[in-house]
């Protein structure tokens, strides 16, 4: 399942740093993000799982495994804070800032 999990996740994540989509497909950018973020979770939980058998099952490598596991999570819980502030702005057109609201509108 961990294969399975990262192929779609990093091609969906890949789509996520190319600027037209992310100002023009604002929708699609942010649909494309949760998908990805619940990529990330799944690929979070297989790793820590499958970290007992793969690689010999060593103690230090599944500390390691659930360390970056952990750390993933962490990461995508402050993305999804950060996506969802109110103050949240995406900047357009060169210096000009505009909220998310005001993006989807034009």
């Amino acid at each position: 399942m961990h294969i399975i999990v990262v192929i779609p996740a990093g091609l969906l994540a890949t789509l996520q740093f190319i600027p037209n989509i992310r100002y023009k497909l604002f929708i699609f950018h942010r649909l494309n993000g949760y998908i990805v973020m619940l990529l990330m979770l799944l690929l979070s939980i297989t790793g820590i799982i499958i970290s007992k058998v793969s690689f010999g099952g060593d103690f230090a490598k599944q500390v390691f495994a659930g360390f970056f596991g952990i750390v993933v999570m962490l990461s995508m819980a402050l993305a999804y804070t950060n996506i969802n502030r109110s103050f949240f702005t995406v900047v357009a057109d060169g210096a000009r800032k505009v909220t998310c609201q005001q993006s989807i509108r034009m």
